[in-house]
């Protein structure tokens, strides 16, 4: 190492670390510094907080924060990763990862995901703690106390949020390129997780995410106040193939009730040939709303309104079986897709009312039932809603 000197006074000025080799007995980024006693700390149920120093370290450890450790003065390798999965509290194998909170803080954070990737497991992972920025965890905890510390471990980001903070931040992603940009981006990363069953959580998890982050969801704070409107059954009874589309479209409602903030319109413009679906589609007008974040909320409530056996049916292998994405497992936006995909195929066909005619209906614009009145009254509200949306 090259000593440094003061360009103005010409004083010496020692390096601000030395770093020393690897050699056959002595391998940096095979070790973590302070791993014995963070190993005695973890079977107390500390948890194991890798840092970027050992001055980090020494901080933490005086503060009580004793299963600190550090690389070596490397970047972290996968066996140091390892090393802390090892000695974590047996019940919970997950690594706090802590950074400085600026850009080179939050570049060595991406680093280390994408390190850590391919070895995540069921029940090991890693979450991220950083730190304000400016500070390190000695300053911090000098100015603060312990208290200020411990609240940014119960804070820490995790590995999903930070892959999803990575591949969005500093983006503009109001586009469908930019939208399939991210998604490519992110299943790339998610193909290196080589545990499929984690994998498959992952797909999952981002799925959701894309979902939430680009539709109407939770965006609809106070609920719709929707009357009990009456449907009239259609005079010519549905074909085999008709009737299977509808189950399809309803047990999606049912199994996924998120899509009554994003399609709540649709339940409108359904047919239907029989009395038991009559109901069912003008129950889940007045309640389906109120329960886009609770599907057994909105099972029982239908179970206990008499829908039992339909909902039997609805939800049974015959139906699954032409429509797998409406399993209660599979990510909304996919199931959002496939919804789209049948309204498309019922609308070319006329197999859906259409909501514009309807609301200039003479027969209920003449008409003095006050059940016909409300309905004129929501159909109107859903046309003018359509309208902004597409604006």
């Amino acid at each position: 190492i090259l000593p440094q000197y003061d360009v103005q006074e010409g004083n010496y000025k020692p390096p601000k670390y030395l770093n020393s080799p690897d050699h056959d007995l002595f391998h940096k980024g095979h070790l973590l510094y302070n791993y014995t006693k963070a190993r005695q700390a973890a079977a107390s149920d500390q948890k194991i907080v890798i840092t970027e120093g050992y001055t980090d370290v020494i901080a933490l450890s005086k503060a009580g924060f004793e299963g600190a450790v550090a690389p070596l003065g490397t970047a972290l390798t996968e066996n140091q990763i390892e090393l802390g999965w090892k000695i974590a509290p047996f019940d919970d194998k997950t690594l706090y990862l802590c950074f400085d909170g600026d850009n080179a803080g939050r570049r060595a954070a991406y680093r280390a995901l994408e390190r850590i990737l391919p070895m995540l497991g069921p029940d090991k992972t890693a979450r991220f703690v950083f730190l304000p920025e400016g500070q390190d965890p000695d300053s911090l905890i000098k100015e603060k106390g312990t208290a200020a510390f411990k609240g940014l471990l119960d804070n820490a980001l995790s590995f999903h949020d930070v892959m999803w903070q990575m591949e969005t931040e500093g983006r503009v992603i109001n586009t469908p390129e930019a939208k399939a940009g991210l998604k490519d981006r992110l299943d790339k990363h998610i193909e290196k997780i080589t545990n499929l069953t984690v994998q498959k959580y992952y797909f999952r998890s981002m799925s959701d995410k894309m979902f939430k982050a680009f539709s109407n969801y939770g965006q609809k704070k106070t609920r719709r106040h929707t009357p009990h409107i009456e449907k009239q059954k259609v005079s010519v009874a549905l074909t085999p193939k008709d009737k299977l589309r509808l189950d399809m479209l309803l047990v999606c409602f049912i199994n996924h009730p998120a899509l009554f903030e994003e399609r709540f319109d649709l339940l409108f413009e359904l047919t239907a040939d029989e009395d038991r679906y009559i109901n069912l589609i003008a129950k889940l007008q007045e309640i389906g709303e109120s329960y886009c974040d609770d599907q057994h909320g909105l099972e029982e409530t239908l179970k206990e309104s008499g829908f039992d056996g339909l909902l039997s049916h609805l939800q049974g292998a015959t139906t699954l079986l032409h429509a797998p994405f409406a399993k209660k497992n599979v990510p909304v936006h996919d199931v959002l897709e496939a919804v789209d995909d049948i309204v498309r195929l019922m609308r070319k066909e006329g197999m859906l009312l259409d909501l514009r005619n309807l609301a200039q209906d003479k027969s209920l614009i003449d008409g003095s039932d006050e059940k016909n009145a409300l309905r004129l009254q929501k159909i109107g509200q859903l046309v003018l809603e359509r309208d902004i949306n597409t604006e």
